[in-house]
């Protein structure tokens, strides 16, 4: 069976000479067989400059997950594998880190700003407590009797 790029894929593009350097300089992925079915079908047609396997983990890291998918499905070396859905995973809690950072410094500042409206507010709230409390104190202290330490 023949198989014959389609006028829009990278292959193509690449054999009529207009595609620009690679955008990962160092590394050259290799290209898949265009007209796969499915990821079963997906073949490599060249063997990598510097061999799949020996990709490294920097390398790995500076792909988006996106790109980090696609890669794994066309890749057969289980080693390679294992490194990419590592990376892939690692993109995913660096992403959950940001998300919880973000998330937890909308809620500080969702508590300064609402303390700044209510300023005024909170500061007689606390006065009232204040008296509260030294009310209770001067209870407490008057008492002399368990008695009445216990009905309270």
């Amino acid at each position: 069976m023949r198989v014959y790029p389609r006028p829009h894929s990278r292959l193509a593009a690449k054999l009529a000479g207009l595609e620009p350097e690679t955008p990962y300089p160092g590394f050259e992925f290799s290209e898949l067989v265009t007209g796969a079915t499915g990821t079963g079908d997906l073949t490599r047609k060249e063997p990598t400059e510097l061999g799949a396997s020996e990709m490294a983990d920097e390398a790995l890291a500076g792909l988006d997950e996106g790109a980090l998918r696609k890669l794994l499905e066309v890749t057969a070396d289980l080693a390679e594998r294992r490194r990419i859905r590592s990376a892939i995973r690692e993109l995913q809690r660096q992403e959950l880190e940001r998300e919880e950072e973000a998330l937890a410094s909308k809620r500080f500042r969702a508590e300064r700003q609402d303390n700044k409206e209510n300023w005024l507010h909170s500061q007689q709230r606390e006065a009232e407590q204040r008296a509260a409390l030294a009310r209770l104190a001067g209870q407490l202290e008057s008492m002399n009797d368990v008695e009445e330490l216990t009905a309270l």
